[in-house]
């Protein structure tokens, strides 16, 4: 288990639209945000825009590669996240 850290999240994840619309993929979402290590006019790089692999997700959150890839593409749908695919992962902003 990687060392603990605290991170910030807004508050406006409470309101139900966004609850509604994040659902199950809070744990993606939440784990996104706290790997953000760069960030360009208010849009966060996860890992500083380096590839990410769906098994870097699954180690420390232990749902499934199947789970993880369905909530990634529905924070990309609802506008949570984007998304460019790469040779060997995702850049995740």
């Amino acid at each position: 288990m990687p060392k603990s850290r605290p991170f910030y999240v807004w508050d406006g994840i409470f309101d139900p639209k966004h609850r509604k619309a994040i659902g199950s993929a809070l744990w993606e979402f939440q784990w996104c945000i706290s790997h953000i290590t760069k960030e360009v006019d208010g849009i966060g790089s996860v890992n500083g825009g380096k590839e990410v692999r769906v098994n870097d997700i699954q180690g420390d959150l232990g749902i499934s590669d199947r789970e993880i890839r369905t909530n990634l593409g529905r924070l990309s749908q609802g506008g949570y996240l984007r998304l460019k695919r790469r040779r060997y992962g995702l850049s995740i902003e």
